[in-house]
């Protein structure tokens, strides 16, 4: 038999949509946006950023660039390395990352972390972080948690949510902060 074009084309459509249960999908995690006071004559806009800079250090694979504590922009996408970036804007004041996970025991699942800092005028800091799970294969539960720098964060006791002062639990591993993604 003399495979034709259409033959071709056919099987190949019929493994695609064979193939389509493992599109990846994304799930919001969890999502927050807090406004922190400056800790003492200290610049808490600094001392978060580089808060978030040694947790996505100790994920990344490898060492962030010099440069990288210094508030400036970088990617990090070496193989071997989980990709890791940060953009840093002078006018007005903005600095945001993100850094891809991949999970230590499910293949094919990354957590997708996105975090911004900026500086507001009366010296506070308005910091927001999201967390999504992006699964490429058999997609498998998971428990919501807020990444453990926001708990960090709020342990230091300079957080503050729609206005109200966040006080840190007594066990912030059972912190929960509202989810504020849109349905």
């Amino acid at each position: 038999m003399r495979l034709t074009r259409e033959m071709v084309m056919s099987e190949s459509l019929l493994r695609f949509s064979a193939n389509r249960g493992l599109r990846p999908a994304i799930q919001p995690v969890s999502q927050c946006a807090l406004l922190i006071d400056a800790e003492g004559s200290g610049s808490a806009f600094n001392g978060l950023m580089q808060s978030v800079l040694g947790w996505m250090e100790r994920r990344s694979g490898r060492p962030l660039p010099n440069h990288a504590h210094e508030g400036k922009s970088f990617v990090i996408d070496d193989i071997g390395s989980q990709r890791t970036e940060a953009i840093s804007i002078d006018a007005p004041r903005y600095w945001a990352a993100r850094i891809d996970d991949a999970d230590k025991s499910v293949p094919q699942r990354t957590w997708t972390t996105e975090i911004a800092l900026a500086p507001q005028a009366d010296g506070r800091v308005l910091f927001g972080t999201r967390l999504q799970c992006v699964s490429r294969g058999q997609y498998q539960e998971f428990d919501a948690s807020v990444p453990s720098f926001v708990r960090e964060v709020v342990e230091a006791g300079h957080a503050w949510l729609d206005g109200i002062k966040i006080e840190p639990p007594r066990d912030c591993r059972r912190l929960q902060l509202p989810n504020r993604m849109e349905p």
